[in-house]
């Protein structure tokens, strides 16, 4: 607190007489005194120019595959970068997103990222679902005769 404090250029009068508190109540708390109440807490952060942020400890039970570029990361703690999409890639062209050198990571083959743009990604579903029309129309469902067979 100190320290944000400090970077403002405020003193403690100035920042109790910001925040409508006594002088002395901010020199308390900068000792590590204890808030009187979570609204305190509050309106403290946001004149030092920081935000609130609730991060559950459990968070895993929560994450799941949907967006795997929000807690995939290299070994250097970085994100995926968030202006390219997600596809399937060959492990062994991973190479800068392993654990260890000699150890690839075990989501390396499921997430990776190259600079596909959204062109290429709609080309890609075009094609995919024109396979799926084409193995349908050469195998259709027991009992079901295609128009080709019932003329």
């Amino acid at each position: 607190m100190r320290v944000a404090r400090r970077r403002l250029g405020l003193s403690q009068r100035a920042l109790a007489d910001a925040l409508g508190w006594d002088r002395s109540k901010v020199g308390r708390w900068e000792c590590g005194g204890t808030p009187e109440g979570f609204d305190e807490v509050v309106a403290l952060l946001r004149i030092l120019g920081f935000g609130l942020e609730l991060i559950d400890p459990d968070a895993r039970r929560w994450t799941g595959w949907d967006d795997p570029a929000e807690h995939i990361v290299d070994r250097a703690e970085r994100r995926f970068p968030a202006h390219l999409e997600l596809c399937e890639e060959d492990v062994s062209t991973t190479w800068n997103w392993t654990r260890h050198r000699s150890e690839p990571s075990p989501l390396a083959g499921l997430t990776s990222f190259r600079r596909r743009t959204r062109t290429q990604a709609v080309a890609d579903e075009g094609q995919l679902a024109a396979e799926q029309d084409a193995l349908r129309a050469a195998d259709p469902p027991a009992g079901r005769a295609t128009s080709q067979e019932a003329s």
